[in-house]
């Protein structure tokens, strides 16, 4: 699994992904926000607590979690961009 080095909130629900390859995007998360499991995002102040968790992932609490798949390739992709990815969930 690619392991994250950083993670970053930004403005309008999106989220700035760093892994330790150097690879890094930024990423619309908006979506997240209408599954039941991630209500709590709605909430500014829990989005903005976006961390790497101990076991590499990206989270913002205990309950609160998703795994880096999902970023990686479009991270590879852009290695050098800084456009904003929409990732489909």
């Amino acid at each position: 699994m690619p392991e994250i080095a950083a993670v970053e909130p930004r403005e309008g629900w999106r989220i700035w992904v760093r892994f330790a390859d150097g690879a890094r995007g930024e990423h619309d998360v908006s979506d997240l926000k209408n599954f039941a499991r991630y209500a709590p995002l709605a909430d500014r102040a829990v989005f903005d607590g976006v961390h790497v968790n101990d076991v590499g992932g990206i989270a913002w609490s205990d309950d609160l979690e998703i795994a880096p798949a999902p970023f990686t390739m479009t991270c590879k992709q852009r290695h050098e961009s800084s456009k904003i990815i929409h990732y489909p969930y």
